[in-house]
């Protein structure tokens, strides 16, 4: 029985999802941004109960690699290491580009040739890859500081995630089409159920998530003493 829970904490909401042999069962997020810490053991706990287990039931935890939040991430890879380590379970991790992009082929049937998951990276950059319809990189994941060229070399292209609207405002590009979402757990249930049967799993000890940035720590004004 392939029972994973999925957590998505890159970006602004934290969400958790179970799914068995690749399908949906349950999902939970929250409903304020960036309260990861806060809320991400209540979400998996309620994903769990609307599944109709618990959480000694799951075979694997997957997750959400990145890029993305830093903050996010260490929250997201704290939770699902603790839970590999107390429930002795694998770790599948699932680079959150790819799952983007994954969720979009599905549901858009090969209607474009080209997708580019975006996800805001602060300023006017934006992580970011282009993969064609067999999800094959065309451009490997990397942070792109935006211009109104930006990807000017492909056509027939879907920009989708949480900093597409952002991309939208720097483009020409009108013949493009932009979807505005935000990365949720459900994305990854396809890519990491294929990882559970090929048994693709992390090193739970030494995962790390890709940040790409440091954290974004702003210098209080107020004196010390």
């Amino acid at each position: 029985m392939g029972l994973i829970l999925h957590l998505e904490t890159s970006a602004n909401l934290c969400s958790a999802a179970i799914g068995l042999d690749g399908r949906l069962l349950s999902e939970a997020k929250t409903t304020e941004v960036m309260r990861h810490s806060k809320e991400i053991t209540l979400i998996i706990d309620r994903c769990v109960k609307e599944a109709g287990y618990t959480i000694n039931d799951i075979e694997a935890v997957a997750l959400s690699s990145g890029p993305g939040s830093y903050t996010g991430l260490r929250v997201g890879t704290s939770a699902a290491k603790a839970i590999c380590y107390a429930l002795d379970k694998p770790l599948i991790g699932i680079n959150t580009l790819l799952c983007i992009a994954d969720y979009v082929r599905q549901t858009d049937s090969g209607k474009f040739k080209y997708i580019i998951p975006v996800i805001d990276a602060r300023r006017e950059e934006v992580y970011c890859a282009i993969y064609n319809q067999d999800l094959s990189p065309e451009v490997e994941m990397t942070n792109h500081i935006l211009s109104e060229g930006s990807f000017s070399d492909y056509e027939n292209v879907l920009v989708c995630g949480d900093a597409a609207e952002k991309v939208n405002k720097h483009l020409s590009r009108k013949d493009y089409q932009y979807r505005q979402m935000d990365p949720l757990a459900s994305y990854l249930i396809n890519l990491a159920y294929k990882k559970y049967q090929l048994k693709e799993f992390e090193d739970v000890a030494y995962f790390s998530p890709t940040y790409f940035k440091p954290p974004h720590i702003t210098k209080s004004k107020k004196p010390l003493f």
